[in-house]
């Protein structure tokens, strides 16, 4: 844990090795469609769940008093309006990219030792240790510099795949079969004259089978071999998906707020605003003929008006 007064300047000391993502990650970034995969798994969770209206207000504190609200914005008035979406969507891509990731809770103090600010740092590494009081880690700073620091157990936020019922290695998996696909060579297919439709909609195929129970639609929403009602499905569980780890993230963050809580004379947790839960309710309607394919869209669809 570090601390400050309040003439000391905000900047963590963490600064620049949390910019570096291991190098070893690249080749899981480096394609279209593994990209888009990541980009939309680990979109803004306030503009992914909830219509433009709402957005600023997606995230809120949930507490008898101002106190949590207020030491979580000394620094900006923005955090859970902007910023927190921002995080949770760092977090996700660490997650999936290393199947288990850290946040250190970072306190601020004034002159006479009173709190004033938590904040957050994700943290990116190379290499971990943990023993019973502590977490090391190894990083590269911007320069390439390796840097080591420690954590006490009791600020760092932990996440792990397996929480949620997923293997470590399962969305790296599904990167390196994405990785393998590529886009198709153009002018080799219109000169030899190979049906570029036909390799296009196995394209697809393909790539819902490499996905899997992730059920990603890369980014389309109709098939020569799936029907429509089968693709809005996918886009539920999805959705699904997405929300099943944001449950999942402010579990692991507001846990860790009622410790401090405790510590410190505060109580409260960060509470999202939009209810999705109908997501499966509607499904159901749209297999038992009630509402058409058109209207389930609307319903999908109608978080990004």
């Amino acid at each position: 844990m570090r601390t400050r007064t309040v003439e000391k300047n905000l900047k963590s000391t963490q600064q620049s090795v949390r910019s570096q993502i291991p190098p070893k990650y690249k080749k899981y970034t480096n394609t279209l469609e593994g990209s888009m995969f990541l980009d939309d798994l680990c979109a803004d969770f306030a503009i992914g769940f909830s219509p433009f209206s709402q957005r600023d207000d997606f995230f809120m504190v949930k507490a008898e008093t101002d106190t949590l609200k207020n030491l979580l914005e000394y620094s900006s008035y923005s955090f859970l309006r902007y910023d927190f979406s921002r995080m949770l969507s760092k977090i996700m891509y660490n997650l999936v990219l290393e199947g288990r990731c850290y946040a250190e809770i970072v306190l601020w103090f004034d002159e006479n030792d009173l709190l004033k600010e938590i904040s957050f740092i994700p943290i990116h590494y190379y290499r971990l240790y943990r023993s019973k009081n502590k977490v090391t880690f190894w990083a590269k700073d911007h320069q390439g510099n390796k840097v080591k620091w420690a954590i006490p157990n009791e600020y760092t936020i932990y996440f792990d795949l397996k929480d949620i019922g997923f293997g470590r290695n399962h969305f790296r998996k599904i990167l390196k079969g994405l990785s393998y696909k590529g886009l198709p060579d153009f002018k080799w297919f219109q000169k030899h004259s190979i049906p570029i439709g036909e390799y296009t909609n196995r394209h697809d195929l393909n790539l819902l089978k490499i996905v899997g129970d992730s059920y990603w639609n890369g980014r389309k929403y109709d098939s020569e071999y799936v029907n429509e009602i089968y693709l809005l499905y996918r886009t539920i569980m999805f959705n699904t998906l997405r929300h099943q780890f944001l449950d999942y993230f402010l579990g692991q963050y507001n846990r860790a707020l009622t410790y401090l809580g405790q510590r410190y004379g505060f109580n409260g947790q960060i509470v999202y605003t939009v209810d999705i839960s109908d997501y499966h309710e509607e499904l159901e309607k749209l297999l038992a003929g009630e509402i058409n394919s058109s209207e389930m869209g609307d319903y999908i669809f109608k978080f990004k008006m």
